[in-house]
């Protein structure tokens, strides 16, 4: 069987290679800012230390096609929150040009994405029975396509039980409506029809009669 190419793992993987090239990008704006005297030489040693870490070990996670940690990938989730609020709370927004702006805006919405994901790795590695590739593959549909038959298959079954129950006489043993019944299961989008369902109850009536 082919193994389903898409799952959380290579997810990870994605996300872990985006955070090493956005953290490049951001290393050379912060240096652009000193240069252009928007920024201060402190606030750059702090964010190019920053990215450099985040940096790392994003590249660290680029290379573990496999052998995933919960304890890293716990780090991971942590360093990016760091991240990601830092920047919510220390970036100053309004001394940004505008194609910084629109960078940094993109970048805010991406990174909690990445959470989600490093959240649903975590999950995937703690229960590893668990599928979850669905919420990502789309496979959910494949399963819709059981359901209109399942739903029809009950429908006729107590349809047909009704009518065997209700036109049973007053002396019979109320118990064989539950034990007799015949159930043949149906497709909901080609039903029996009602009178070969009535007079299969007739015949079945005759013959306890007899």
């Amino acid at each position: 069987m082919a193994k389903e190419p898409c799952t959380i793992k290579s997810w990870a993987i994605v996300i872990a290679l985006i955070n090493v090239f956005y953290s490049l990008i951001y290393m050379g704006i912060e240096i652009a800012n000193v240069l252009n005297e928007i920024a201060e030489i402190e606030m750059m040693v702090v964010w190019i230390m920053l990215y450099t870490f985040n940096f790392l070990i994003n590249l660290f996670f680029t290379g573990r096609k496999g052998d995933w940690q919960k304890a890293l990938v716990v780090i991971w989730f942590i360093i990016t929150s760091i991240v990601y609020i830092l920047r919510l709370v220390f970036i100053n927004y309004s001394v940004l040009g505008n194609k910084n702006l629109i960078f940094a805006i993109c970048i805010n919405v991406y990174i909690p994405f990445t959470l989600v994901i490093e959240s649903l790795l975590y999950y995937q590695l703690a229960n590893p029975t668990t599928d979850i590739s669905s919420c990502l593959c789309g496979l959910k549909g494949r399963r819709s396509n059981v359901m209109p038959e399942t739903i029809g298959q009950v429908i006729v079954e107590d349809l047909s039980q009704s009518l065997h129950c209700t036109s049973a006489p007053n002396n019979t043993n109320l118990s064989s409506c539950s034990q007799n019944t015949i159930r043949t299961p149906y497709n909901v989008m080609n039903p029996p029809d009602y009178n070969n369902v009535v007079a299969g109850q007739n015949t079945h009536l005759l013959n306890s009669k007899n």
